[in-house]
Parts: structure tokens; C-alpha cells; sequence
């Protein structure tokens, strides 16, 4: 009994070896292997068969599945894809799954820039499983950039956003346009003013520019510069391929000018170097024989004068200087009429203005001196030598002078031996070398150049202006007024010598204002000719002479004023066998050099003690 189990479970144990060898037994008794399946997981690839595969047995490698726009990497032992079957080597114990492990395929990115430089973050490949994709802006030196097209002409709309989603296949090209970065260019003129067509913007592309020169009245342009200190080297163009706002400034030095003094016959001035825009420092008045200095004009004809306080230079200038002949002019302002109730004071051969007139003067200028041979002579050979004038008389230094002699010691002596047509033709040239109006003209209109005998009906008939600023003989009565005139309320009474402070029968009081032959009782003081004007003591206006030296001329024809009172800037009679003259002179008596004399001689008359004096209405 004992034998025989023990038998049995030695049978036993057998039994139960034989089922973990994994053997089946067949039918014949034989021994059959385990199977397993194996299954392939694609992965969303192309299906793989399953295959069943004997306990310890390896895995036939299947046909590698494909899936669209991956790679076929393997097939791997967890859904995790972390280790590779390896077919070589790994053998099959139980029912396995093998799963597919795919690489996403990779596309290229290309760029086409252009020149420019790609952003680094700009992927060069993506696959189909990559996130979203929005590609940076590349850059490009002196250039913005316009946007990533599609297209090498860049026709369609830029991309913007997204430019690759995540899904997307294919290999992708994109093209970088660009806008040339607009620079702008300043320019810092300093009261210039630019060149016109000066560019005010420029590019990287726009050809080389060539600075235009501004403009600065009363500047040279010196060239543009980089600085506002105006340092280093000007710069003149900007050259193809810069870049960067361009501003410059322009350099400018001032103009100078020459300034000549001209004379007018005077003595020379040195010509003065005058910044624009400056006035002309003062020079040393000029001096000239026989005339005093007015001042410097701005036109030949003298018309304006230079202010040399205010006026400025502008341009080359000549200023010429303006002369009067000597002939300093006191302003007479006729502000009141004067009644001549002048009564005969018993002068034998004298006559005397009609009494008790009233007449109204306009202001007018008289010379303080009587015109002197210098004054007369620099005129004359001016009149003859450029100004188309001919005299009839060559005029005398004086009484004791040579007709027509250069001036000489005695030049400030009046002129003598001059007719009244010399006198007004000499007062004519005289105006125009002044750049004034004749006063004396034809009944046409013409002026009046020619005081030779030849022309005697033409002068004689002189058309005289009293308007016109020009320089002329006084009329009678602007002679009478200038003569008699004291203080503005009182007058000089008719039997006094213009200036005197008692009349005629006082020595003294004569002599100290009049150069003649005779007191009235005979007896001389010793003069023999005429005096240097203005030695005597003046009148109430400040008028040398006016009593003796030489007889004066007057405009008007010997007569008698006509019409009823009060009459207004009167020139005397219409017509007459004479013209006047008044205020005596050196070979008379003093009975002669009253202020109510007055002498008459035809036009033609001349000797050495007639001279003139003139006025004007500047």
C-alpha cells in the first residue's frame, strides 16, 4: 500500500513539469509549442497583418508601414515609443503589440532677402505637426522692411499673422521686400536763403547729390558744413549708399566794397573799404578853391545825399561830393509883408522904388557873400569845358584883376565885368553842375546857355521860374527885403546902408558895413577897389556887402511894380530899356549905397564894379 502511493505522486510531479514547458500533447501523443499573436499598431499608418510567432521564437521583420508625411522610424515595445524591438534579438513570450514610431517629415523654409540679413529666429525647415509659425521681420541696412510675399514680384498682399499653421506641408519660399528708409537733410541757412530745387529728403538709392549754393545778400557762400562750429573740411555732395538725417550748415563771409570819394574837382579822398551792410566812416572833408563842402551825394547829378550815419553799403559805391561855390545861404523867411514907404532922401541923380508898396515874398535863400571871381571862374571853365555853356565875358578878379586870368590871392574878391546876361547864364550852369533845375529858359522851354551878343534877343527875353530850385538873381524886392531887414518887426530905414546903425551922414556907422569911395560930405576913406567879400560887418540877416563893393544885379527889368496891393513874389516891370541893379559899390558914395537906391544898365552892361549875388529856393 505504501509503494504504491508513492508512485503515484512521483507520476504527479511529472504531470504538472511537463505543463510549464508549455508542450501539448497531439493526438499521436506527440508534443506541440505555444503560439502567440503578434499585433502591429500602425500608429495611423498603413495597417500591418498580425502574425503568431511559437513561444521563444523571434518576430519576422514585417513590411515597414508608411502615413503620409512621416517617416517610418520603427516599431517600439510600449505605446510610449521608449524602446525599440529589436528583431535581431528579441524573441516572442506572450501575445505582444509592436507599435509604429513615426517622424513628422520635415520641410525646407527658403528665404529669398534681398540683401538683407534673416532674423535668427526664422526657422529653415518645419514639419506638419510644428506649432503655428510667424516669421519676424528681417532687416537690411538703410532699408525698412515691407513685408514677406509669396511671390518674386511681390504681387499679391504682404504676410502677415501666421504664416505657416501647424499642419501645414509642402516646402515654403518667401521673399523679403524693402523700402528705402527716407532720410531727411536740413539745412541751416544763417538768413541765407537755399538754392532752389535743394533736396530736403534722400535714400540709400538716390544717385549722389551735389549741394546746391545758397544765397545771402551781402555774403559769399564758403560751402556747407557738418557742424555748426563750421570745423573740418565742407562738405559738398552725399554720395550714393549714405544714410542717416543729414543737416548742414552754411558758411558765409561778408562782402566788402569800395567806396570812392569823388571830388567833383576837389582835393583827392582815399577810397574806403566798407563791409556790406556797414556806413562808411567819415572821411577828412575835401577842400576846393573857391567853394565850401556840402557834403557826399549819391548821384552825380546830386540829387540825394549820403547819410553817413544811417545810409549803408550795399554794392561798389561812388559818392560825390557836392560844392557850393563859396556861397554860404542864410534861410530869409518872408513870414510878414513889408510896405516900402521909401521917400527921397534928397540924393541928386538917384531914384527910388514907388512908395508905399506892399509886398508878399515867398522864403527863399540868399547868399551871404557876393559871388566871388574863384566861385565865378571854377563854374565858368566848368560850364565851358563840359556843360555846353558860352559867355560873352570872361569876368575880372575884382576891380584891379585880368580878365579872365586864373584866381589868384585876390580870388575872394567879387567878380567884376560880367553883364546881367553873363550873370544869369552863369547862375544857369551853376544849377546844372548842381544837379538843379535852370530857372532861366527860353519862351519855349529851352535853357539858356549863351550870353554872347549874338544871342542877345533870345537872353534878353528870359523866361524866369521862381518856383523851380534852381539858382537865379534876386528879384528886386527879395534884394530890398534881404537889404532892409533888422530884427522881423523893424526895417533898416531907406537913408541907411544895409546893416547901419545910423543913415548915411554917419561916418562911422557906415564904414562898419560898407566898402566905397565918398562919405557924403567928400571925403575918402582910401579905398581903390573892391574887397574881399564879407570883411565888413553884416546885416541883420547875416548878409555881407549889401551896401557897396560891387552894384548887384537883380532879375528884374528897371520899372515899377504894376498891379494892386499887395502883390505876391513879384519880379517887377513887364518889360524895359534896362535891367537893375542896387546896393552901390567901392568907386561911389555912400549916398549911392543906400538900400533905396536903385540903377539900371542894359543887359549888356559891365564894368568893374558890378557884380551879383545869388538866391535860390533850396
Amino acid at each position: 500500500m505504501i509503494r504504491k502511493s508513492i508512485r503515484f505522486l512521483a507520476l504527479f510531479v511529472m504531470l504538472v513539469s511537463c505543463t510549464q514547458a508549455d508542450l501539448e500533447k497531439k493526438p499521436d501523443g506527440g508534443e506541440v509549442p505555444t503560439q502567440y499573436t503578434v499585433t502591429f499598431n500602425s500608429n495611423g499608418g498603413s495597417a500591418v497583418s498580425n502574425v503568431v510567432v511559437n513561444h521563444g521564437e523571434k518576430v519576422a521583420e514585417s513590411t515597414s508601414p508608411t502615413k503620409t508625411n512621416y517617416g517610418f522610424v520603427g516599431w517600439y515595445k510600449e505605446e510610449a515609443l521608449t524602446t525599440a524591438w529589436n528583431f535581431t534579438s528579441d524573441t516572442v513570450t506572450s501575445n505582444t503589440t509592436l507599435f509604429a514610431k513615426w517622424n513628422a517629415g520635415a520641410f525646407t523654409i527658403s528665404y529669398e532677402l534681398n540683401s538683407g540679413v534673416n532674423a535668427s529666429t526664422n526657422p529653415i525647415n518645419y514639419t506638419v505637426e510644428t506649432a503655428d509659425i510667424t516669421l519676424a521681420e528681417a532687416s537690411r541696412v538703410g532699408y525698412s522692411f515691407a513685408g514677406w510675399f509669396v511671390a518674386s514680384d511681390f504681387s499679391g498682399t504682404t504676410v502677415a499673422g501666421v504664416v505657416i499653421a501647424k499642419g501645414s506641408t509642402g516646402d515654403k519660399k518667401f521673399w523679403a521686400k524693402w523700402t528705402p528708409i527716407t532720410y531727411n537733410i536740413s539745412y541751416t541757412l544763417n538768413t541765407g536763403n537755399n538754392y532752389y530745387g535743394s533736396p530736403a529728403t534722400y535714400t540709400i538709392e538716390t544717385a549722389t547729390i551735389t549741394l546746391g549754393t545758397p544765397t545771402r545778400t551781402g555774403y559769399t557762400f564758403d560751402g556747407w558744413y557738418d557742424n555748426a562750429g563750421l570745423t573740418g573740411t565742407a562738405v559738398t555732395t552725399i554720395s550714393l549708399g549714405s544714410m542717416g538725417a543729414k543737416e548742414f550748415w552754411a558758411k558765409w563771409t561778408i562782402k566788402t566794397y569800395t567806396v570812392t570819394f569823388n571830388s567833383n574837382g576837389g582835393s583827392a579822398v582815399t577810397s574806403a573799404t566798407v563791409s556790406y551792410g556797414s556806413t562808411v566812416t567819415k572821411p577828412a572833408d575835401p577842400a576846393k578853391s573857391g567853394f565850401e563842402f556840402i557834403g557826399w551825394y549819391k548821384q552825380s547829378r546830386l540829387t540825394t545825399q549820403w547819410n553817413l550815419t544811417s545810409d549803408t553799403v550795399t554794392a561798389a559805391t561812388t559818392v560825390y561830393a557836392k560844392w557850393q561855390s563859396s556861397v554860404t545861404v542864410t534861410s530869409i523867411k518872408t513870414t510878414t509883408s513889408l510896405t516900402n514907404t521909401i521917400n527921397s532922401v534928397g540924393v541928386t541923380g538917384v531914384s527910388t522904388t514907388l512908395q508905399g508898396r506892399t509886398v508878399n515874398l515867398s522864403s527863399f535863400y540868399m547868399g551871404k557873400y557876393e559871388i566871388t571871381y574863384a566861385q565865378w571862374y571854377e563854374v565858368k571853365t566848368w560850364a565851358t569845358s563840359e556843360g555846353g555853356y558860352t559867355f560873352q565875358n570872361a569876368g575880372r578878379e575884382g576891380s584891379a584883376g585880368i580878365d579872365g586870368a586864373a584866381p589868384t590871392t585876390a580870388k575872394n574878391e567879387p567878380v567884376t565885368m560880367i553883364s546881367w546876361r553873363d550873370a544869369i547864364v552863369w547862375c544857369n550852369a551853376l544849377s546844372v553842375k548842381e544837379s538843379f533845375t535852370p530857372c532861366y529858359k527860353t519862351s519855349s522851354g529851352g535853357v539858356i546857355k549863351d550870353s554872347r551878343d549874338v544871342n542877345a534877343a533870345v537872353v534878353d527875353a528870359a523866361v524866369l521860374n521862381l518856383s523851380t530850385i534852381g539858382y537865379r538873381l534876386p528879384t528886386e524886392a527879395e534884394w530890398e527885403y534881404a537889404a532892409r531887414y533888422k530884427d522881423g518887426t523893424n526895417w533898416t530905414p531907406t537913408d541907411y546902408l544895409s546893416g547901419a546903425t545910423a543913415n548915411y551922414t554917419d561916418k562911422a556907422a557906415s564904414l562898419a558895413v560898407g566898402v566905397f569911395d565918398y562919405y557924403s560930405d567928400g571925403a575918402t576913406p582910401g579905398v581903390t577897389k573892391t574887397a574881399n567879400v564879407g570883411t565888413k560887418t553884416s546885416n541883420g540877416l547875416g548878409l555881407f556887402d549889401m551896401s557897396g563893393n560891387v552894384w548887384e544885379w537883380c532879375s528884374d527889368w528897371y520899372g515899377f511894380i504894376t498891379g494892386i496891393d499887395p502883390v505876391t513874389d513879384t519880379t517887377g516891370a513887364a518889360t524895359g530899356s534896362g535891367r537893375v541893379f542896387r546896393g552901390g559899390s567901392w568907386y561911389n558914395l555912400t549916398d549911392y549905397c543906400l538900400v533905396c537906391v536903385r540903377i539900371k544898365g542894359t543887359p549888356d552892361s559891365r564894368n568893374g564894379s558890378i557884380g551879383f549875388r545869388i538866391v535860390t529856393k533850396q
